[in-house]
C-alpha cells in the first residue's frame, strides 16, 4: 500500500463523519441557523434520511428537499416581483439571471470535483451540495421580502 492510501482513507472516514453529522442536525450552528428555526423542509429531509439511511434513500430524500426549496425560491421570487418598483424589478431579475449563472458554474464545478471521488458517499455529498445552493437562495430572498415588507 502506498503512503497516499491511508490519507484517502482518512478523507473517506471523516467526509463520512461531517456527513452524518450534517444530516443529523447536529452541525455547529451557522449564523443563519442561530437566527432562524429549523425549517419543515430540513425537518421533512431529517425524518425521511432515518427512515431512507441507504445510499438511494437519502438521495432521494436530499432531492426531495431541494424540490422543495427550489419552489420556496421561486415563491419568493415571484413576492418581490409583485411587491418591486420598475427599477426594482429590472434589478431583481439581473441578479436572479446571474445568481443562475453562478448557479449553474457552480454545479459543474461540483460535478468535476467529485467525478472522481471514490465511494458511495460522494454522491450523497453532491446532492447535499446541491442542495444548499438552492436553499441559500431561498432564505436570501425570503429576507428581501421581509426587509421590503418591513420597510414598506
Amino acid at each position: 500500500m502506498n503512503s497516499i492510501q491511508p490519507v484517502r482513507c482518512a478523507r473517506t472516514i471523516l467526509s463520512s463523519i461531517i456527513l452524518a453529522i450534517l444530516l443529523s442536525g447536529v452541525a455547529a450552528p451557522t449564523a443563519r441557523a442561530q437566527e432562524t428555526p429549523s425549517h419543515p423542509i430540513d425537518d421533512m429531509m431529517g425524518r425521511c434520511t432515518e427512515q431512507n439511511p441507504s445510499t438511494h434513500g437519502m438521495i432521494a430524500c436530499i432531492r426531495e428537499a431541494e424540490q422543495r426549496w427550489d419552489a420556496e425560491l421561486n415563491r419568493s421570487y415571484t413576492k418581490l416581483v409583485l411587491l418591486t418598483t420598475p427599477d426594482q424589478k429590472a434589478a431583481l431579475k439581473l441578479s436572479q439571471r446571474q445568481w443562475i449563472g453562478f448557479r449553474d458554474a457552480e454545479l459543474a464545478n461540483l460535478d468535476s470535483l467529485y467525478a472522481g471521488a471514490q465511494g458511495t458517499q460522494y454522491l450523497v455529498e453532491l446532492t447535499y451540495d446541491r442542495k444548499e445552493l438552492t436553499k441559500r437562495r431561498a432564505l436570501d430572498l425570503e429576507e428581501l421580502v421581509e426587509m421590503y415588507l418591513a420597510s414598506h
